[in-house]
């Protein structure tokens, strides 16, 4: 996964920002070089943007008054709440600091030793792990460990947001287990639990580090796939139900072979480009009704059956 938790360090004498996350913290003397070296250095102007491009890249935004760097962390406090500034000022700015700086940040003045800046970081990085743990708890099914639907709706207006800026495609999947409440009414609770964190596993094995799992339903899983197409997703929908149904599920001597529906809808489509996340959901469901409802079909493109959709 990508790293969910970090701190930042801005000097403004220097007009840098650096973007550290844990495991790859230097020690003071070699933060110009692990930046340099280890970190892109990129400015991120849409702050629609700035969330997706922290957790793929670290975040670097340039500025070079305490005004800007007030702006500035008032900006990725909002995209990225669990981020726990560290800013480093000079002297002379030691008199004009904006009150939203102070606030939302940890501000460094002309510290006089490395380790000042490196136990304020140590500090910020702890705080953010906190931050992030917390978040996360609240984000996760507790089940599967997958994404909830709540999360998964937010990140799906996200991504359609972005498909729309920068025109690139994203794709929603839904992926729905057969003959769940047979297997409920049959093993219980305790088995259909077991079989949903089984294919959860499975799921997240195969799929990318950008893409979004969450459960959006008792025995229905949903994919968010950015820079995704239909037949992208179908390809990789193809792979996955041939690996889930090798695989054996085993209850005392009984054993069943699990088999999976799914529907796809891809975003943005010629005839709606306006569309919300609550709609392109209707739609793979849609194709995920169909996929049910077909004797041949196991995986079902919207965009084949618009046609036929009232």
């Amino acid at each position: 996964m990508p790293p969910q938790n970090g701190i930042v360090l801005y000097n403004v004498c220097m007009s840098n920002l650096y973007a550290l996350f844990p495991g790859t913290i230097p020690a003071y003397k070699e933060i110009e070089s692990a930046v340099s070296h280890q970190f892109i250095v990129t400015q991120v102007d849409k702050i629609e943007a700035l969330s997706k491009f922290r957790e793929e890249k670290g975040v670097v935004i340039l500025g070079d008054t305490p005004e800007r760097a007030a702006s500035f962390v008032t900006m990725i406090r909002k995209v990225a709440p669990r981020l726990c500034p560290v800013v480093v000022l000079d002297e002379k700015d030691k008199d004009n600091i904006p009150e939203t700086l102070a606030n939302l940040s940890d501000v460094l003045i002309s510290p006089n030793h490395p380790r000042e800046i490196q136990c304020r970081i140590n500090r910020a990085l702890h705080l953010s792990e906190l931050r992030y743990l917390i978040d996360t708890s609240a984000q996760l099914d507790e089940a599967t460990q997958l994404y909830t639907y709540q999360y998964f709706l937010k990140r799906l207006g996200e991504e359609m947001a972005l498909s729309k800026r920068h025109l690139s495609p994203v794709t929603c999947v839904i992926i729905s287990i057969s003959y769940y409440e047979i297997y409920m009414d049959s093993y219980g609770f305790s088995f259909v639990t077991n079989i949903m964190q089984q294919v959860s596993r499975m799921i997240r094995d195969h799929v990318r580090q950008e893409d979004i799992v969450a459960r959006l339903g008792d025995s229905e899983v949903g994919l968010l796939l950015p820079h995704s197409t239909e037949k992208g997703a179908l390809a990789l929908m193809n792979r996955l139900i041939k690996y889930v149904e090798k695989i054996p599920v085993h209850i005392g001597d009984q054993v069943e072979h699990l088999s999976l529906t799914v529907g796809i809808a891809g975003y943005p489509t010629s005839d709606q480009e306006e569309m919300d996340p609550d709609t392109l959901i209707r739609y793979t469901r849609h194709a995920l009704h169909s996929a049910r409802c077909s004797e041949s079909k196991k995986i079902q493109l919207f965009s084949e059956m618009k046609p036929f959709v009232g």
